[in-house]
């Protein structure tokens, strides 16, 4: 999977209905392609399914701690969480 096939989803459109869910696309799809070869293979996939369906609370925050940290620092700067924060509520 690469990042072109989420965007015309559905689901984005009704999260995101009066902006535009670009970004916070970008950055999930950041977060689950932990090779960062910008692409989603069968392994991330079911991991990052499987961290939001059957993972423990540290496993669920570590993935959202991903989404957060745009750059993959290990660090979350204000100026990642007002991306999220803007991406979130627009």
């Amino acid at each position: 999977m690469t990042i072109h096939l989420l965007y015309p989803l559905p689901s984005c459109q009704q999260v995101f209905p009066s902006g535009d869910a670009t970004k916070f696309v970008d950055n999930l799809f950041r977060a689950i392609d932990t090779r960062a070869n910008g692409r989603v293979d069968f392994k991330e996939f079911l991991t990052a399914v499987s961290v939001q369906k059957r993972g423990s609370t540290e496993d669920k925050l570590g993935f959202l701690f991903r989404l957060f940290d745009i750059d993959g620092t290990g660090f979350i700067t204000k100026d990642e969480l007002v991306e999220i924060i803007e991406v979130c509520v627009s």
